[in-house]
């Protein structure tokens, strides 16, 4: 996406919701806020093991922004604060939040909803950002284990099916061919998602563990079809008039709070 909004002549601007440590942030990032900070390229990035964010810094030689997953105090404030001063900096029309997975487009019934908080606290925290904004999803059978949440996926797909954009990546589409690319240059080991999906364009299909993950996943298998290499997109209104939970989150939530009222929403499903 990023790669043909920039041939389209689009200014595009990189966020991530990063798990890169704290020490590599101090050392290697500009701090702009409380919890905003902007990663400049330079070569030094590519001594830390892990800095995806530095890596793609220097591959683009952009600047790229990151509000840290780890921090246990912030909030749904604080990420819309971070969208703010981007907003302000750059005079942002549309945003697009990008999964990989489908944590973000479930409706919140589904049998085993994964890790949604991280993604909630970014649909919660842009919901008062005024400009155009979409949900979309890659990898979207990377989170679906077991055949009922796979016939839950498909259900959430048709039930979104007339609002849906969807491209199918391949090899043959010069900008994937890129994203390819810069990914396995960059310690592919790191991204399971990633690796799946690459996987997943290069043709396999089936229970798949590439052989790089063997380490880092075990026996854990997956089912690459051509859903894992199709991107969907959605309008936000949709994504968030159909969720069954999302007007339970408030803007001062942290993650773990934003974590417990999941859980006591699906308990609430269950009795």
């Amino acid at each position: 996406m990023y790669f043909r909004l920039s041939r389209e002549g689009k200014k595009c601007v990189l966020l991530n919701f990063s798990f890169t440590e704290a020490y590599v942030l101090r050392n290697a990032a500009k701090k702009l806020g409380k919890y905003l900070y902007r990663v400049d390229p330079d070569e030094k990035h590519q001594g830390y093991h892990y800095f995806p964010e530095g890596y793609l810094a220097n591959e683009l030689q952009v600047s790229i922004y990151i509000i840290p997953c780890w921090d246990i105090t912030i909030t749904c404030k604080d990420v819309q604060h971070c969208y703010e001063i981007i907003q302000q900096l750059y005079k942002v029309e549309t945003i697009y939040l990008v999964d990989g997975g489908c944590d973000a487009i479930l409706k919140g019934n589904e049998e085993d909803l994964g890790t949604p908080a991280e993604d909630m606290m970014h649909i919660k925290g842009i919901e008062k950002i005024q400009c155009a904004k979409f949900i979309t999803a890659i990898g979207l059978c990377v989170d679906a284990h077991g055949e009922t949440m796979i016939k839950q996926l498909a259900q959430r797909l048709l039930e979104l099916k007339a609002h849906e954009q969807t491209l199918v990546w391949t090899k043959e589409n010069a900008d994937v061919a890129r994203y390819i690319t810069t990914f396995r240059k960059h310690k592919p080991v790191q991204s399971v998602v990633h690796s799946l999906v690459v996987a997943a364009i290069d043709g396999e299909r089936g229970m798949i563990t590439p052989s790089h993950l063997r380490a880092k996943i075990g026996k854990s298998r997956v089912v690459l079809s051509e859903l894992t290499c199709t991107q969907h997109t959605y309008p936000y209104d949709v994504i968030v008039s159909t969720n069954l939970y999302f007007h339970r989150l408030k803007d001062t939530m942290t993650l773990a709070e934003i974590d417990d009222e999941v859980v006591r929403f699906r308990l609430e499903q269950i009795n």
